[in-house]
């Protein structure tokens, strides 16, 4: 088990998870309109690679939406910033866009049109491990 911490202030920021070695689990159909499931099951992550389904998170952790903490945007960022963070229906991923409590980003959360799914920032985050 692990849950992750943000670099910059020590903040938790994920419930616990374990690593995903079954990777037949993943949602790789993740660009459905319809019936739209998270790419990876609640309580588990896996590091990025080459293999997966979204760009640039090689190296990084992936982990389901319902396991990561984190601060309302709209609080946490100003509205100029706010809106880049949308596509037509929701986060495009394309910068960060998900905040500690404290307001530091630590992660990327990418859901317009596509499974949802968190990525850590391997830079940004801390991984506390646990027996």
């Amino acid at each position: 088990m692990v849950y992750f911490e943000c670099e910059v202030c020590g903040t938790r920021v994920s419930n616990e998870v374990s690593v995903l070695y079954d990777r037949s689990r993943l949602c790789e159909d993740g660009w459905s309109m319809k019936n739209q499931k998270d790419y990876l099951p609640e309580g588990f992550y896996i590091v990025g690679s080459d293999d997966d389904i979204y760009l640039d998170v090689e190296g990084d952790y992936l982990l389901n939406g319902e396991d990561v903490i984190m601060m309302d945007r709209f609080e946490a960022a100003p509205i100029e910033e706010y809106v880049t963070f949308y596509g037509c229906c929701e986060l495009t991923g394309e910068a960060p866009n998900t905040f500690c409590v404290n307001g530091h980003k630590y992660a990327t959360e990418i859901s317009d049109h596509c499974s949802r799914v968190v990525q850590l920032h391997r830079d940004r985050v801390v991984p506390q491990f646990r027996d």
